[in-house]
């Protein structure tokens, strides 16, 4: 969901990015500017605080949870994407890939 998070902050996000991120696009800096995106990814706040949210959720709300987005993706894409079944909810597309920015 960190990407998801990150992309609907927009310019919050990108702000927060490049303070943390080197502006050298040079390839041999390739891997330390994904680390540090990624890094600052896990470090938004947003973010933070949904993983938050995530992880004070018993097991079983999890799965609940979890298959609560598989029900809303099996009824809402089943007629339109092939094998999308309740037999194969992971071939649907889920909840957070579909989400509108609010």
């Amino acid at each position: 969901l960190a990407p998801l998070l990150a992309s609907q902050a927009g310019e919050t996000f990108t702000q927060f990015m490049n303070n943390r991120v080197p502006p050298d696009n040079t390839p041999e800096h390739a891997n330390e500017r994904t680390y540090r995106f990624v890094q600052s990814l896990e470090d938004f706040s947003a973010v933070r605080e949904m993983r938050g949210l995530l992880e004070s959720l018993t097991l079983g709300g999890l799965r609940n949870f979890h298959a609560h987005d598989h029900s809303l993706a099996v009824r809402k894409w089943r007629d339109r994407i092939g094998n999308c079944e309740w037999e194969h909810s992971s071939d649907c597309f889920v909840q957070a890939a579909t989400s509108e920015s609010t």
